[in-house]
């Protein structure tokens, strides 16, 4: 399908929606409209900036301690938002 019409979010759709581990890891994609997709990555990357300091506070000493799990939660959910609108602005191109 990929090759026949030319589309490698196919492809993507295809792991992430029928494979268990596409399931469990990777991030949802739009690709109707590259101007949204675009604003949507600036906004996501806008988020995971507020985050950083935090996401390096936690992560610089090599492990993620029981009382801050719930905040890493929080970052790595950010960040995956920010995966998902990275690949939407590189599938609609």
């Amino acid at each position: 399908m990929v090759e026949i019409y030319g589309a490698k979010w196919l492809g993507y759709e295809h792991l992430r929606l029928s494979t268990q581990l596409g399931k469990q890891l990777l991030p949802p994609i739009n690709i109707d409209d590259i101007a949204k997709s675009v604003l949507v990555l600036q906004k996501e990357s806008s988020d995971v900036e507020k985050v950083k300091n935090c996401m390096v506070k936690i992560a610089c000493d090599g492990k993620i301690d029981k009382h801050e799990e719930r905040r890493w939660d929080e970052v790595t959910k950010e960040v995956f938002k920010m995966a998902g609108a990275a690949l939407s602005v590189v599938f609609s191109g």
